[in-house]
């Protein structure tokens, strides 16, 4: 697989041009009594879907909310 790059800011960082969104893996997370977030997740396979990402080369990952 090709991976076609972009390069970030300009800084010069080179990075995937089509990047992973990790927002909903981080959990929830709560403000005050009230929950927030996408709910509960399963931490492996975050990971799996990270290390799967990075195999496929992709090296943008977005973790804005």
């Amino acid at each position: 697989m090709v991976v076609t790059t972009r390069t970030l800011g300009r800084g010069g960082i080179e990075v995937s041009a089509l990047g992973m969104g990790c927002w909903a893996i981080a959990g929830p997370w709560w403000e005050g009594s009230q929950p927030l977030g996408w709910g509960a997740v399963d931490d492996d396979e975050s990971i799996r879907a990270v290390r799967r990402a990075l195999d496929l080369g992709i090296t943008l990952f977005d973790t804005a909310d």
